[in-house]
């Protein structure tokens, strides 16, 4: 085999290898949605002022996109977007276990103003991989096929949500643990 026909293997490789992690980031990326229900009860202790934003700062996170867009289309190559939303999906979810383990009545203002920011981070860092892995099938693959993948991208995004909440429900009832 030549060295243009191993590259060419090798490259192909990788374009199709850019999928399955595509899918992956998306499915990972529904929990960050699903901080909402994670604290909904949370919320019911906050002030009443900041309960509905608490709900939502991660869906104005994940959807957010005009700032999550920008970043993908000044830094190059794309992966490197990757570890971007790593780092800030690890501070925001790293930084929500403080406010949960808080009891109820310790719940205070500043603590709430705290989950808000964490809950936006996570929720934005989801949204950079997403957008990000968007981008690199887009880049990968010709144009007819781009359009199918990232239709089947915002599919696995729209059940991402479900399948998280569904094995996180099935794992309280005790059903499987």
């Amino acid at each position: 085999m030549t060295p243009a026909e191993q590259k060419l293997q090798k490259d192909m490789i990788w374009k199709w290898m850019s999928l399955p992690y595509a899918i992956l980031v998306v499915l990972m990326g529904g929990s960050a949605i699903n901080l909402t229900f994670k604290f909904a009860l949370k919320a019911t202790t906050a002030d009443p002022s900041l309960q509905f934003i608490i709900l939502m700062s991660p869906n104005i996170g994940y959807y957010f996109g005009l700032v999550s867009g920008a970043l993908v289309d000044k830094v190059q190559p794309a992966s490197k977007c990757f570890i971007i939303s790593g780092i800030l999906s690890l501070v925001g979810f790293l930084g929500l276990m403080w406010p949960i383990s808080v009891e109820d009545e310790d719940y205070s203002i500043f603590l709430q103003l705290i989950t808000i920011i964490f809950m936006f981070l996570a929720g934005l860092g989801a949204s950079i991989a997403m957008i990000s892995s968007v981008v690199i099938l887009a880049k990968n693959f010709d144009t007819q096929l781009s359009v199918l993948l990232t239709a089947v991208m915002i599919t696995y995004l729209k059940t991402a949500n479900c399948m998280d909440f569904d094995i996180r429900s099935v794992f309280e009832m005790g059903v499987l643990g």
